[in-house]
């Protein structure tokens, strides 16, 4: 069995086919918007979005390792500093001009503006459950599993 999954690398690659899954949920979940509203559209869209690609990347772990447990220690306390440098560094370098060059349908933009803006329960549930346990198994599970 291997020792870790993923590596570094797949690491990145995981967090790319994220990003992919963003892309391609977007137009699909638009025609939802109008029949569920929009928080339940901006859960709805995360949870596809970021949850399929998580999960299966947690069942290829499972399968590869044996392992279906997260350490969520850090050995060395300066891969902080550079994760916080490097996303940063993506933001301003690659991440906001890449936002520009993106058509997103007017009302997603709509619907993202809205949801950020909700009080309702679907809001509760993607800004304090589904966002923060899915980006600590990304970011802490996944991504530095062998740091």
């Amino acid at each position: 069995m291997t020792k870790f999954y993923p590596n570094v690398r797949q690491s990145w690659g995981i967090v790319g086919i994220m990003m992919l899954t963003m892309l391609l949920f977007l137009p699909l979940l638009s025609p939802l918007y109008p029949l569920i509203g929009s928080e339940a559209t901006m859960l709805l869209y995360y949870l596809l979005a970021i949850g399929l690609p998580l999960s299966t990347a947690i069942n290829i772990r499972k399968k590869r390792t044996g392992n279906s447990t997260f350490n969520f220690q850090i050995k060395d306390a300066r891969v902080i500093s550079y994760s916080a440098i490097g996303g940063i560094a993506l933001l301003f370098g690659l991440i906001t001009p890449l936002n520009t060059l993106i058509p997103v349908p007017d009302v997603l933009v709509e619907a993202m503006r809205q949801a950020s803006s909700g009080r309702g329960i679907f809001t509760l549930l993607l800004m304090a459950i589904a966002a923060p346990v899915l980006e600590e198994l990304i970011f802490r599970g996944i991504i530095w599993t062998d740091c």
